[in-house]
């Protein structure tokens, strides 16, 4: 072969290496078209439709004529109050499949309805958990011999920032509604909501409607639960699509937890301290998680890592750990005397039951049979007082058993982990405040620690 020869053949092996990288352009946008609607096919038939239905009592104006006069008054009546949403079957167990939503979607309501669009039907549904704070509720439904589709829960700790995603929902009543989108961000924590939900965030557009839906990635496996869309006009009207969604993360071992103990599974440390800033790290002060202790963590130490992440403060840690499963196993890396030591971590749930707190109070749950004996109740949100230590900070404060708490400094607090929590956080503190409600009546209490 002579040289020009040569040259003809490296012409033509040039021509054919860019007409491969056409072509494989031209054919990638095909390809995740095609992951896409594979993975619409498969979870779309495993998303339901469910409606809420709440028994409201009101009073209607009546007139009443007689032969002389009118009488008027009001009677009583019950109305319906109607609100949907949408869920996932994340589970089928002999003649039940259990469906996975948002708590607010499902929050009051009397009687729960579920239509699978795939199979042209409607189920009565059960509530059989739920957790308030984790915004997730299980329900369950008699399918007998229904040959219904159960979604594959995926792993969301294996999201990458980018990545694409669909979310399949009811929104404004249009059933399996799909919509595309990326990963826009994780671990998203917003100011107004729990620390512990490390959120998804999401640009496929999620409306009213849309809420107890799947986020899934594109091999067709469940990662989250769409649950909040944030728009800057909500306030004035229906909140809908501006570009960012969020989703709360789920796993295996997240649902299994919210089964088996009533709550979604969110890991603790069980500790108390505070940032060393500028130094950076978190100081531990006060140490009372069995997993914690266990380890070898101790007062004095001060935390540099966990997982692999830079910790600053409460928050950084709360926001690592919120991405953590129950038992996952895990690494911190301390400064104890100067010298860095790192500690093998079993991840355990987050349990307040032997936090530390000072006020003498011992609180439950404003639950509806408290609010059905105290009417001023129906609205409010708190923790109810049980008992008051003898002697203690809230004794001399005059605390009474049925007061109601609703706030400690600037914490709200609406269920007895919140109450823990707050307390553990103010374990230094010398002085809190909290806002109290006895009868109709709203009081600032200020309470002293007892040296």
């Amino acid at each position: 072969m002579n040289g020009r020869q040569w040259l003809y053949m490296l012409v033509l092996i040039l021509f054919f290496v860019v007409a491969g990288f056409r072509v494989a352009a031209i054919l990638e946008p095909i390809d995740i078209q095609k992951e896409m609607v594979q993975a619409a096919q498969k979870v779309t038939p495993a998303v339901v439709n469910i409606t809420a239905i709440q028994h409201q009592k009101v009073n209607v104006p009546v007139i009443r004529r007689s032969l002389f006069r009118e009488f008027y008054g009001l009677t009583p009546q019950t109305r319906e109050v109607t609100s949907s949403g949408t869920g996932v079957i994340v589970q089928r167990e002999d003649d039940w499949a259990l469906i996975l939503t948002n708590y607010h979607v499902i929050n009051s309501a009397n009687e729960i309805h579920v239509r699978i669009p795939a199979l042209q039907k409607d189920y009565p549904a059960t509530l059989i958990r739920s957790d308030a704070e984790a915004d997730l509720a299980v329900l369950a439904i008699t399918v007998g011999e229904d040959e219904v589709t159960v979604a594959e829960v995926g792993d969301p700790n294996e999201l990458q920032v980018g990545q694409w995603v669909l979310a399949i929902g009811n929104p404004f009543g249009l059933s399996n509604t799909v919509t595309q989108g990326i990963v826009s961000a994780i671990d998203r924590v917003l100011p107004v909501e729990s620390q512990y939900h490390g959120y998804i965030q999401t640009s496929a557009a999620i409306n009213h409607g849309n809420s107890g839906g799947p986020l899934i990635t594109l091999d067709g496996k469940v990662v989250g639960i769409n649950a909040v869309v944030i728009n800057p006009t909500a306030n004035q009207g229906t909140a809908a699509f501006a570009g960012i969604g969020l989703a709360i993360p789920i796993s295996i071992p997240r649902i299994n937890s919210l089964l088996k103990t009533g709550q979604v599974g969110y890991v603790a440390m069980g500790v108390v301290g505070q940032s060393t800033a500028p130094e950076g790290g978190f100081l531990v002060e006060t140490v009372y998680g069995k997993q914690a202790e266990a380890a070898g963590l101790q007062p004095g130490d001060i935390i540099k890592t966990c997982a692999g992440t830079k910790v600053n403060s409460m928050d950084d840690l709360n926001q690592i750990l919120a991405t953590l499963d129950p038992d996952e196993r895990f690494q911190l890396v301390i400064m104890r005397d100067g010298q860095e030591l790192t500690l093998d971590m079993i991840a355990e749930l987050e349990d307040y039951s032997d936090a530390p707190n000072w006020s003498g109070l011992r609180v439950g749950p404003l639950d509806n049979d408290a609010r059905s004996k105290n009417p001023y109740l129906a609205r409010a949100q708190g923790v109810l007082v049980e008992e008051v230590l003898p002697g203690s900070s809230a004794a001399d404060a005059h605390f009474q058993p049925g007061d109601l708490i609703v706030r400690i400094n600037n914490m709200m607090v609406t269920n007895p982990m919140e109450f823990s929590k707050a307390m553990a956080a103010l374990d230094n503190a010398d002085i809190l405040y909290m806002v109290v409600q006895r009868a109709n009546r709203i009081h600032l209490v200020r309470l002293y620690r007892k040296k």
